[in-house]
């Protein structure tokens, strides 16, 4: 249930206030790109993950200062629960200088390593392999951190995450 916006017992520093918060800012923030994108205000393709916010900002909330994400397609929530500001995330759909990747690659594949969010990969489910080489060198560094890879059901074909 959402957290009322009229109740007077609302602590907006809890766990589920954050977790909402974060879910309707991915909400709104995936709609405004997808109205931008039809109406030739941005030239890069949105990937909107409506109905599937809570996967990220779930997953984001469990993890710890050291862990890394690695978004995919539809997980720009990962972004908003690492920390990346919409209009850092905005930045790159605009192509402007002074987003994290120059304004050189599609805004899935941006990264803000300081925060744990790693590039992601064009080839769907190129980025599976990158996530378990992040994990090794965290294990080989006796790091206590993991990294999370974010995928969907078109990565579950053979390929990297199977082989026939």
């Amino acid at each position: 249930m959402a957290p009322s916006l009229l109740s007077t017992n609302c602590d907006e520093g809890s766990l589920e206030w954050r977790l909402y918060r974060n879910m309707l800012v991915t909400r709104l923030l995936e709609e405004a790109l997808v109205r931008w994108e039809h109406e030739g205000k941005i030239s890069a393709q949105t990937f909107p993950s409506k109905g599937q916010e809570a996967i990220a900002i779930g997953c984001c909330a469990a993890l710890e200062k050291g862990d890394t994400v690695i978004p995919s397609f539809r997980t720009r929530g990962a972004m908003i629960g690492m920390g990346v500001s919409i209009a850092e995330q905005l930045r790159e759909f605009i192509h402007s200088p002074l987003a994290a990747g120059d304004s050189r690659d599609a805004p899935h594949h941006s990264s803000w390593p300081d925060r744990g969010v790693m590039p992601g990969s064009t080839m769907i489910g190129g980025h599976l392999a990158m996530a378990a080489g992040l994990a090794l060198a965290m294990q080989f560094d006796k790091q206590d951190a993991v990294s999370v890879a974010f995928f969907g059901d078109g990565t579950l074909a053979p390929g990297i995450f199977m082989k026939p």
